[in-house]
């Protein structure tokens, strides 16, 4: 009996998803559980999987198309078993640009010759008419021939010239870059953001890392300093509850009850915010393996969607780069986000002489609209304290 694979939800959120690359291609036999396709959606890389045994009889989602959730984008079947009247059914109640078949519905327009050129899906129409471009000469890429809004975008950077300008060359932003883009403007748009700096002195916590290091290593722990740092915020925001308010609406916030702290991780092309849950009940060993799983995970596309999401605040750090002072922009929905500069050594007076102190540098940038600068700058004093006074055993 054949089967219909659908369009993964990932998660509660997930509205849709593009198709990355298909493992499997059209005429090969698969086993149940078999990946399938690997899919973008959001910031998340996931994979399709086989729902049944069979045959790829049928790619409806061509690499690089989207695809909304729950839209049939391939077919399982027996390798004799006729399919065509399902693949009649899908065109019927398939939303556009799914699969050849749906192609009689696509722009068909006839040049000055009275040939006829290249479909064009109704999305790539619509952009065309609305950016005035004449497609009539571009060649598709898209199932059948179809002329796609991929294809648009190469001709109109061509048309410009940008790619033989000498000004560098242009390529589409990923989904991850996109999302991003429109998150961080989303961001400054709609809330009153402000950062306060301050320092603080590490002696303790310099000491505390060369000290534990070797001894974690050699039970097959990666100490760092970001580590440390999620540890001692997640202290600190217990007795700190009003740094625990997100917004909810116009007139109503919320208290997060649960201290789940998310952490910046640089990744190609764009910047993941996996999340430590309840990092306040953990201790420093199970804080340094959970993040050194998640980022390992963030950098191969592996993450799912309870990894990200839901956190209360957001630890980024750039000391690794020598950065000091930076202003770190909120990730909605969170209020707070503290960024972490690098440690560096200051002179000290002492009596006549001078002595050398190493310093961390926190920039810390709070939604305004619900925290003032007063219980921020409390919540970094307490922070600043923390780091020489906490027990990291």
């Amino acid at each position: 009996m054949a089967t219909e694979v659908t369009m993964p939800k990932f998660g509660l959120s997930m509205e849709e998803g593009t198709i990355i690359r298909w493992v499997c291609s059209e005429g090969e036999s698969v086993q149940k559980g078999q990946t399938l396709a690997e899919i973008e959606s959001e910031k998340l890389t996931n994979t399709a999987e086989a729902p049944a045994e069979g045959v790829v009889r049928k790619i409806l989602v061509a690499e690089g198309e989207t695809s909304q959730c729950g839209q049939v984008i391939c077919i399982i079947a027996g390798a004799d078993e006729p399919i065509e009247g399902l693949i009649e059914e899908i065109k019927s109640t398939a939303p556009e640009n799914t699969c050849e078949e749906v192609l009689a519905a696509y722009s068909m327009e006839e040049d000055s010759k009275g040939q006829q050129q290249s479909p064009i899906t109704p999305r790539a129409r619509k952009y065309a008419d609305e950016k005035g471009i004449d497609y009539r000469a571009i060649e598709g890429t898209g199932i059948g021939g179809a002329i796609t809004l991929k294809d648009l975008a190469a001709y109109r950077y061509k048309d410009n010239n940008l790619r033989t300008s000498g000004r560098g060359s242009v390529r589409p932003m990923t989904a991850t870059q996109n999302t991003i883009a429109k998150a961080m403007i989303r961001s400054r748009e709609t809330t009153a953001q402000s950062t306060l700096s301050t320092e603080a002195k590490v002696k303790k916590l310099v000491e505390a890392y060369r000290e534990l290091k070797p001894k974690y290593a050699s039970e097959g722990i990666r100490l760092g300093y970001t580590a440390m740092l999620i540890m001692v915020v997640a202290r600190v925001l217990e007795v700190h509850e009003e740094m625990r308010l997100q917004i909810v609406d116009e007139k109503y916030v919320r208290i997060c009850s649960d201290i789940d702290i998310g952490v910046a991780v640089d990744v190609p092309n764009g910047l993941l915010v996996p999340v430590i849950r309840e990092a306040n009940k953990k201790n420093l060993p199970t804080i340094c393996r959970e993040l050194e799983d998640l980022v390992a995970r963030a950098r191969v596309g592996t993450l799912v969607e309870s990894d990200i999401g839901n956190a209360v605040i957001t630890i980024t750090n750039l000391g690794m780069f020598d950065v000091t002072y930076f202003t770190p922009i909120l990730n909605l929905p969170e209020s707070v986000i503290l960024g972490i500069g690098s440690i560096v050594e200051k002179p000290v007076r002492e009596g006549v002489g001078v002595r050398f102190e190493d310093h961390v540098y926190l920039s810390l940038t709070h939604d305004h609209r619900i925290l003032n600068g007063a219980s921020c700058a409390r919540f970094l004093q307490d922070v600043v304290k923390n780091l020489e006074t906490i027990s990291w055993r």
